[in-house]
């Protein structure tokens, strides 16, 4: 469905090589200009990882939440903490592939950086409940 959607932008002339907005900023990965050894479809298995891996951390985030005051709270907030961290090393190995490349970097920083300190800032909220 998101090469479907990159292609009919591209093949009506829309957005050339920016980005592709969108409620959950998923990116296209053809509109990349590829270096190294990262293909297109490289970086668009690891985009769509890294969504998936997000949900996954917002999902483990949500329920610690709710068992928040309980006695489910410490393995709740054990798995958010592993689910999080998968996420983050995913999305600095996907930046660290483009090399020297700061303006492939810039877009994949720009389309998701802010979902990534989303979940730095709500793992820390956790993490200042477990103190408590």
């Amino acid at each position: 469905m998101l090469l479907r959607v990159c292609r009919q932008i591209a093949q009506a002339g829309g957005l050339g090589p920016t980005l592709i907005p969108t409620t959950t900023a998923v990116v296209c990965p053809r509109m990349f200009r590829i270096r190294n050894s990262s293909s297109a479809a490289d970086i668009e298995k690891s985009l769509e990882n890294i969504n998936g891996l997000f949900v996954e951390a917002r999902d483990e985030i949500e329920y610690a939440n709710e068992d928040l005051e309980t006695v489910y709270f410490n393995e709740s907030f054990k798995e958010a903490k592993e689910r999080v961290h998968s996420c983050l090393d995913a999305y600095k190995e996907l930046l660290d592939s483009f090399g020297d490349d700061e303006q492939g970097r810039g877009k994949i920083e720009r389309s998701m950086g802010m979902k990534m300190e989303q979940l730095k800032a709500e793992l820390d909220l956790l993490d200042k409940h477990l103190l408590e």
